[in-house]
């Protein structure tokens, strides 16, 4: 699971899906 927290568009991804629902 750690080698998702090395991974920047997983989170990229997360981030504009928060920025869609808020």
């Amino acid at each position: 699971m750690y080698i998702c927290l090395c991974v920047p568009s997983v989170w990229t991804l997360i981030w504009l899906a928060v920025g869609h629902l808020s």
